[in-house]
């Protein structure tokens, strides 16, 4: 087999991975693996797939496992492949005159590497060394345009991602910021979340890997030696960076064991102060001082039982789920065009053209600890406005993601989600996430070139504030701002997001221990159920002026509810006769025969008095109006005392 030495660009002063050869075969595509030393010379061959290194990654492990190679061995060689995967490929397709440049990232773009935007950074910094700061900002704020616009015509869904990553990234550059941020987007398969991120790769301040386990952060591994130790830890490689991991899901899917270790050692390091640890093979090992980074993560979701650990030890990590938007059927064709790498390559290239004028600012001055461009903070040009609603956020963001115990009390007989009981919330402390948040809105406005915030910063810390927690109670809450004010039933909750009632009233209950809703029994024609409100607290959810500054972002899909109760023309023209007599009352009851008199006067929008009548009786039976001697009231009866249980109407 004609083989011939691959140069590895691998700083292996780990013994026994030099004690191994690197070989690779053109002929048969593969790598070979010399063993030398403990495994007697064994030999292991591998295939090498040229469109996917995880199969790859994956066929070598299966390989070294059959030669019967240590886990931490085959670990550590794994990892060493993984930072030369780009090596190794082009060894395989004969294109490689000068490894020496090569890139240490498999997952790199080969043109556009670390070195290479550097150089580019020292280029544009020399060529605009007396540039002034208005110059600057037009410049920044024209590429950051030219950014959107490519990004929105490529990939019309992924801009929200790239906003996301690009607002955290800029908290580095933030003087006296010390606080690290840890932001994890969340979106269903497909949904650009891996794409929004990994356009950041080629940055010099970027730390990107694919997969690692919490333990890395400070190696205790027994198959190194102490001395060698330091040269495998995560945590010196991420201080004062931007760590991106692309797929959160194997380390949220772990055992409960694993998965509160791991989220413990999380905790720790975000507290910015570093982290030891201590074990029998190598004793006290660790850091401790300023190791300040930002995180951007991603994964389709985060399960319920870890949401439940982020809040018993302390909730330090931030989602941001992408909008929940359904693609056209043209968008869904344009994307089938095989022109992929393509358009991605263009936003990229938009992207770092952006980043490199960024470091021309005249104002940045590199820090001598961090050795990273900052600028001074002008908190005293801060919107007052802008301020106040951080608190607002971080106040409902408190009791949203507060965990809670609660238990069923279901009655022989009942129904299982006929009621539950509840242990006292503890929520956090909200000085923290007011922190936090105020950084990420401090990086979305340094991102457009301002050293302080205004009212139009505050759109991600909105979309943060109504992603961090369960998608069930983010989607309760969602519905109840929809509803401005008005109640919701257990029916209309199950049915809109399509879940069990038992999972809609265990949320509701939720909602209403932390403090967010109110949850009380009413009759609904003729039956008992469970309906929920808003707090007065957080009546500023559906103010205008949230709204507006909300936009269209929706966190969940409640396309649903929105074709069934909200874009209805004849809900729509339901409420507003409804409201002209609930005005016209002075005491909230509409009269029935005059509410019906003006639903058929309604021209063109129902056929008759029996469709007014079905409606009519859907409304009452969903709870959103109730009946009585007088009339009809908004969904709000008296509620019923709790040991007479409850019963579902049967809708």
């Amino acid at each position: 087999m004609a083989v011939r030495n691959i140069p590895l660009k691998f700083d292996a002063n780990v013994d026994f991975i030099n004690s191994f050869t690197f070989l690779v075969s053109k002929k048969s595509q593969s790598l070979v693996i010399f063993l030398n030393g403990e495994y007697e010379n064994k030999i292991a061959v591998s295939s090498v797939s040229k469109t996917s290194w995880k199969k790859t990654h994956n066929s070598l492990k299966e390989e070294l496992e059959s030669k019967a190679v240590s886990n931490d061995h085959i670990n550590l060689i794994l990892d060493t492949l993984d930072n030369n995967g780009e090596v190794i490929l082009s060894n395989i397709d004969g294109n490689s005159n000068d490894t020496s440049r090569m890139s240490d990232n498999p997952y790199e773009d080969r043109e556009m590497s670390k070195e290479w935007v550097v150089t580019e950074i020292d280029k544009a910094k020399e060529e605009n060394k007396n540039i002034s700061f208005e110059d600057w900002r037009d410049g920044l704020l024209k590429r950051h345009a030219i950014l959107k616009q490519v990004t929105e015509r490529h990939f019309p869904h992924a801009w929200d991602g790239i906003d996301f990553t690009l607002s955290v990234l800029r908290i580095l550059n933030i003087d006296e910021c010390t606080l690290p941020f840890a932001g994890i987007i969340l979106a269903r398969s497909g949904g650009n979340k891996t794409l929004s991120s990994g356009m950041l790769i080629p940055l010099p301040y970027v730390y990107y890997t694919r997969k690692f386990t919490a333990k890395a952060f400070v190696s205790h591994n027994t198959a190194v030696t102490a001395k060698d130790l330091e040269k495998i830890d995560m945590l010196p490689k991420i201080r004062f960076k931007m760590l991106l991991t692309p797929e959160l899901a194997p380390i949220f899917s772990a055992n409960e064991d694993e998965l509160l270790e791991t989220i413990g050692i999380i905790t720790s390091v975000l507290d910015g102060k570093g982290y030891t640890s201590d074990s029998g093979a190598h004793g006290q090992r660790g850091y401790f001082g300023n190791y300040m980074f930002v995180w951007v993560g991603a994964t389709v979701d985060i399960p319920y039982r870890v949401h439940k650990l982020l809040s018993s030890l302390g909730p330090k990590l931030y989602c941001f789920r992408l909008p929940h938007i359904d693609p056209s059927d043209e968008e869904v064709e344009y994307g089938m065009n095989e022109k992929f790498e393509a358009k991605r390559r263009e936003v990229q290239e938009a992207i770092i053209n952006y980043l490199v004028w960024f470091e021309t600012c005249p104002l940045l001055m590199e820090d001598p600890e961090t050795r990273l461009p900052k600028i001074k903070w002008d908190s005293s040009r801060d919107d007052p406005a802008a301020r106040k609603h951080v608190v607002k956020l971080v106040r409902l963001l408190g009791k949203l993601r507060c965990h809670v115990e609660i238990w069923s009390q279901r009655q022989p007989g009942a129904h299982e989600y006929s009621e539950y009981g509840y242990a006292i919330p503890n929520p956090e402390d909200p000085t923290r996430a007011a922190t936090s948040l105020y950084n990420l809105t401090r990086g979305c406005a340094l991102k457009l070139g301002r050293f302080y915030i205004t009212i139009e910063d505050i759109h991600l810390a909105i979309k943060v504030a109504l992603s961090t927690a369960s998608q069930e109670r983010i989607a309760v809450l969602d519905l109840l701002i929809k509803k401005k004010g008005g109640a919701i039933t257990i029916s209309t909750i199950a049915n809109a997001l399509s879940m069990s009632k038992s999972t809609a009233l265990k949320t509701m209950t939720e909602l209403e221990a932390v403090g967010i809703a109110a949850l009380e029994t009413v009759s609904v024609g003729g039956n008992d159920t469970k309906q929920i409100q808003l707090q007065n607290e957080f009546n500023w959810l559906y103010q205008e002026e949230f709204l507006k500054l909300r936009g269209d972002y929706s966190p969940v899909d409640q396309s649903k509810y929105d074709m069934e109760y909200l874009k209805d023309p004849k809900i729509e023209a339901f409420w507003s006769k409804y409201g002209e007599l609930e005005v016209a009352s002075g005491n909230g009851i509409v009269d029935d025969k005059k509410l019906n008199e003006l639903l058929n006067e309604s021209s063109g929008i129902f056929t008759g008095p029996i469709e007014i009548e079905i409606l009519i009786k859907k409304m009452i039976q969903s709870g959103e109006i109730c009946h009585g001697i007088q009339g009809y009231s908004r969904g709000k009866s008296k509620t019923i005392s709790d040991n007479e249980g409850a019963k579902e109407e049967g809708v």
